[in-house]
């Protein structure tokens, strides 16, 4: 992680990429990470899932259905967050594409 975030800010500098373009590598490079993290999650050991109790001793959801609810929470507001990051992206490539041939 850390030689690609080295690289990547070498090339930017010898290549001269423009803001957006570096940007473009770190939201790839961060959906990268939170969908290896769903996939984690996912095959988190039930011993992992802290095993809270109601007052009859069982919880009424069961450790395995709990670890696939948290996955999907986390995918679901990861890739929302993700999905309006990408549109504040296209929406300044336009821009600047407006820009350019100006």
């Amino acid at each position: 992680m850390v030689f690609s975030n080295i690289l990547t800010i070498f090339f930017a500098v010898t290549q001269n990429w423009d803001l957006l373009t570096v940007m473009w590598i770190y939201w790839f490079q961060s959906v990268i990470i939170g969908f290896f993290n769903f996939l984690r999650i996912i095959k988190l050991k039930e011993s992992c899932i802290e095993e809270s109790k109601k007052s009859n001793g069982k919880h009424p959801i069961p450790i395995k259905v709990r670890k696939y609810i948290i996955a999907f929470f986390f995918l679901f507001h990861f890739g929302g967050f993700h999905f309006v990051y990408m549109i504040f992206l296209i929406i300044f490539q336009m821009e600047a594409s407006d820009t350019d041939s100006s």
